[in-house]
């Protein structure tokens, strides 16, 4: 039997929360939502009575504070503990900030519950997620790089670069492809190392010295 994950849902409004709880469970009989918090008060407190939890689904928007505040609370209670933040804020420079602050994926809110299931499945195996806001930057990187990109990348990895800024997401670049979604995840990987970027940061704050994105 696979593993099961422990989900805490933080969000204020509880449709969501529910409504969330409902698809996913639905959708993946591994995934457990075993606590709600609808503010960082509430949060807090259930991070203290849970003996463990796999994953934090986190708004930002929380009516006693931000949600990034209960990252580094996160970290010293539960250092283990991967947090994917779910977020109508989309501004490239408080994502960058929220992955130097320890997020392990980052989409956007009104994403299908499908992309949100696909999600957690990456940050559980370790793979940052970021949706298809980030993956689009990849493209607009490359138009603009001083070097021939071409030249860099692998056909496929073309292919796999090219795909990921129509927005498809891993899993559907996989179907498309014939080939499985961890290949899709070392071929995105790859694409980073060759163009020399670390992480998913490097490449925003990249695209912003560049011009290729506005403040």
């Amino acid at each position: 039997m696979e593993e099961r994950i422990r989900i805490m849902l933080v969000d204020d409004h509880p449709l969501y929360r529910k409504g969330t709880a409902m698809a996913l469970q639905q959708m993946n009989p591994r995934l457990d939502i075993v606590a709600e918090a609808g503010s960082l008060k509430e949060a807090k407190e259930k991070v203290d009575e849970l003996a463990v939890i796999d994953l934090v689904l986190l708004d930002l928007n929380l009516p006693d504070g931000n949600g990034a505040e209960l990252l580094g609370y996160l970290k010293k209670k539960k250092p283990e503990t991967k947090v994917l933040v779910i977020s109508v804020d989309l501004n490239p420079k408080h994502i960058v900030a929220l992955i130097d602050e320890g997020i392990n994926g980052f989409i956007s809110k009104d994403v299908q519950a499908e992309e949100l299931n696909e999600a957690i499945n990456a940050v559980m195996l370790g793979m940052g997620y970021y949706g298809k806001i980030i993956m689009n930057l990849v493209d607009e990187v490359a138009t603009a790089a001083d070097e021939d990109i071409s030249k860099m990348l692998t056909p496929r990895e073309l292919e796999v670069m090219e795909l990921c800024a129509q927005g498809m997401s891993a899993q559907e670049i996989a179907e498309k492809l014939f080939l499985s979604r961890r290949t899709i995840e070392g071929h995105k990987s790859h694409i980073f190392e060759k163009m020399g970027f670390k992480n998913i940061g490097e490449l925003i704050n990249y695209a912003f010295s560049h011009g290729i994105l506005g403040s």
